[in-house]
């Protein structure tokens, strides 16, 4: 029986020295093989308008780690990732009602 079922397990977070968090988590794929996967977000991206709050942290980075795994699979996920700006723009979730007014034009 074939199960393509990954599991992206988020175990934590801690502060890093310019202000950012460094998200922490365990990668699974269907046969069983686990890498451990923490991904950087400077503090210049918890500032400003368009800041991201800690709250989304998680989510983004368990997006970027579903990304890179969809490219080739456990093996093609570094042990260490640093998000962007422009990851993060194409990572965050719209909020419902901005997904609302997308949907109907």
């Amino acid at each position: 029986m074939s199960n393509s079922k990954r599991d992206i397990r988020f175990v934590g977070f801690v502060s890093t020295d310019d202000g950012g968090r460094r998200f922490d988590f365990f990668v699974s794929s269907p046969d069983q093989q686990q890498v451990a996967v923490s991904v950087d977000i400077p503090g210049i991206l918890f500032a400003g308008s368009d800041r991201i709050k800690v709250q989304e942290g998680a989510s983004i980075c368990s997006a970027k780690i579903r990304e890179l795994y969809g490219l080739g699979g456990v093996d093609s996920i570094p042990a260490r990732l640093l998000l962007t700006g422009h990851d993060i723009t194409q990572l965050r979730e719209q909020p419902k009602a901005a997904r609302r007014l997308f949907q109907r034009t």
